[in-house]
């Protein structure tokens, strides 16, 4: 408005004098209104332009907001928490915090403390209410603060069920096995107790014993012998319960050449024998065959699964189709037999193939062979199959699933589970595989193996439809999150077609590997986050987790853990059993690092392998929800794999949440 009235203005410099100005046809209040804007402009203009100084003088800091991380957690009584706290603002501010715990600067020893660096400690007894508040207020602005929630929880440990208790007899050698240590099988009795079986060496056999519901044995001191008179050369037990109150058992067989062993590749067969509760041979003196077929079946592996009937499912290795002659060494594959409730094969003799063809020239294998019901009488079973019909080994994990007729209802030779095979550099041997059910049909599957441009094994895992389909990304979900080398990985169902996954997780393999911890839900998404969880944080060597339900949504992990022996020989002498109680949120229920199970003189369980080692310990969840546990023991003299003087004890024990 002005420089429309004095247009003239607008080229005159504002600290000179203004020149005079024409009235003669601008009102009074014109004239009076635009003074004042002048007036106005002329005062500023002079200030800005005129040796009058910058701006205005810059506001003071400002503080906007404050944050804190994590805003909530679940802690164990002593467990600290590192928190941080971030001020955010303009200006030269003050970044300084304190820390309070409810409305406590510092906290104290009733609802834990907090030091100037954010780093909690729950208090040592469970505060009242168990949430406390976490606190970070800005030092310079007191109005400014963030809060964060931890939530307390006491320390909880199992109750003893049955103390540890020896079943041997002097003079044997228990609980090892010829194929995959410990040789020890359990089955519930169905009335809160189980049936024990293992191989016994010098000579090899197999025994069998009934605990009742207080841990008492109820057959004959020693055990039972699985057939009598002992046929020859028997290892490697299988069993499952016959739905009646007794067992069915399975094992990898020597008698038609007087002995069996994988070192010799003499000829194995398959006999199993049911056992009633009071121990009567029920398939007769020597036992019923279930394959024996030419060369060697059950050597590399072996699984089985009630059939729903009174009978019994049993998966095996088979090298009937020997390629020796034809320019391999190998030729194995897979079948599967069912045993009806009376011994009398279901299906026909010798069993039905549900792996690949054996191909001429390739001195193929297979190993980890593990079998799941499908949920409808049927079975799902799974293998590590190794090609060498390459310059470099072809590892891939094949799957089949047969139904309760016996027929194969995947893929001819069973389907290469996408995302869980390999080209490895390093060869086979740092090779496992888990498996579990999907609860909808399907199986969910862990693997550890070395991708071919990385130096490290990871653990990957799949999951497979009731169509053999892969519901996860074709490359499979990557579940170890840490760049050391993952091993070994052990698999439970969740219950709601995801899994919990435990395995090695090891910066040096051979001195120090730890137990870490994973779950998937059914979507292959981590809802515990995306880092694993470290169960056993602790020196030297924790090895080969295994798994059992708690039966509410959580998972018990037991492990062999060798915390106070650094070097191998004495990790082997002297190794002990710990385990976690981990509910559905991830969160560690009994002490951190591991409960003691089995912390006795000498070792529990028997380690060999430095880079697959097989559990210490046998466990199952009765239907009673205890759990129950065998296992080799050397407390009272040499107890170690591939040792001629070895001489294992048999021990059990069992514990409830």
């Amino acid at each position: 408005m002005l420089m429309r009235i004095y247009p003239h203005l607008k080229r005159t410099p504002m600290c000179c004098p203004v020149p005079s100005l024409r009235f003669d046809r601008i009102s009074s209040s014109t004239i009076a209104r635009c003074s004042s804007i002048i007036f106005s402009a002329i005062l500023v203009s002079s200030f800005a332009g005129c040796g009058g100084g910058s701006s205005l003088p810059p506001s003071g800091p400002t503080i906007t907001s404050v944050n804190i991380s994590p805003m909530s957690v679940s802690l164990q009584t002593s467990q600290p928490q590192q928190f941080t706290g971030a001020v955010n603002g303009t200006g030269n501010f003050n970044p300084s915090l304190q820390w309070f715990v409810n409305g406590i600067s510092g906290g104290n020893s009733t609802v834990g403390t907090v030091d100037s660096n954010g780093l909690y400690n729950a208090p040592t007894q469970l505060p009242n209410p168990p949430t406390v508040t976490v606190k970070a207020v800005s030092a310079a602005d007191s109005s400014k603060s963030a809060s964060a929630q931890a939530t307390i929880r006491a320390i909880q440990t199992p109750t003893i069920v049955w103390s540890e208790t020896n079943l041997s007899i002097p003079g044997g050698d228990d609980g090892e096995s010829t194929e995959t240590p410990p040789g020890i099988t359990l089955v519930d009795d169905g009335a809160g107790g189980a049936y024990v079986l293992w191989e016994h060496r010098f000579p090899v056999e197999i025994l069998a014993q009934h605990l009742n519901a207080n841990g008492s044995p109820t057959w004959a001191a020693g055990g039972i012998l699985v057939t009598n008179p002992w046929t020859g050369y028997q290892a490697s037990p299988r069993a499952v319960s016959d739905g009646a109150g007794g067992v069915i058992v399975v094992w990898v067989d020597g008698r038609a050449a007087g002995f069996c062993d994988p070192s010799l590749q003499a000829s194995c067969d398959i006999y199993g024998q049911r056992l009633g509760p009071t121990g009567a041979l029920l398939w007769g003196p020597t036992g019923k065959p279930i394959c024996t077929a030419g060369n060697n079946q059950g050597l590399g592996g072996m699984a089985v699964l009630s059939d729903g009937s009174g009978g019994v499912l049993v998966a095996f290795q088979d090298n009937r189709i020997n390629m020796t002659s034809q320019g391999g060494s190998g030729g194995y594959t897979v079948y599967v037999q069912r045993m009806d409730a009376n011994g009398n094969s279901v299906w026909q003799v010798d069993g039905v193939r549900i792996g690949q063809d054996p191909q001429a020239g390739d001195a193929g294998s297979i190993s980890r062979l593990k079998m799941i019901s499908d949920g409808q009488n049927g079975a799902i079973a799974a293998w590590y199959f190794t090609s060498y019909q390459h310059a470099t080994p072809h590892l891939s994990i094949q799957a089949q699933r047969i139904s309760s007729s016996g027929q194969p209802l995947w893929t001819s030779g069973g389907v290469a589970v996408p995302g869980l095979t390999s080209n490895d550099p390093n060869g086979a041997s740092t090779e496992t595989l888990d498996m579990s059910t999907d609860s909808q049909g399907g199986a969910v599957l862990v693997s550890s193996w070395t991708p071919a441009n990385e130096i490290h094994a990871k653990v990957f895992a799949q999951r497979l439809d009731k169509n053999g389909t892969a519901s996860w990304t074709q490359s499979g979900v990557v579940i170890s999150s840490s760049a050391n080398d993952n091993l070994n990985p052990s698999i439970l169902s969740d219950g709601s077609g995801g899994l919990f996954a435990a395995w090695q997780d090891c910066p040096n393999i051979g001195s120090n590997c730890d137990i870490a911890m994973q779950r998937l839900d059914s979507t292959g998404k981590p809802p515990w986050g995306a880092n694993q969880i470290s169960i056993s944080p602790m020196p030297n060597q924790q090895l080969a987790p295994t798994m059992q339900s708690d039966g509410n949504g959580g998972a018990l992990v037991l492990w062999t853990d060798c915390r106070a022996y650094s070097d191998a020989n004495s990790c082997y002498a002297n190794s002990d059993v710990y385990a976690q109680h981990v509910d559905s949120s991830g969160n560690s229920l009994w002490m951190l690092n591991g409960f003691p199970l089995l912390a006795d003189p000498g070792n529990q369980g028997e380690q060999y392998y430095v880079y697959t080692p097989l559990p210490a310990v046998v466990s199952l969840r009765l239907q009673s929800g205890d759990i129950v546990m065998a296992w080799p023991d050397g407390r009272h003299n040499v107890c170690f794999n591939g040792n001629a003087q070895t001489a294992c004890e048999l021990f059990v024990s069992s514990f409830k949440f």
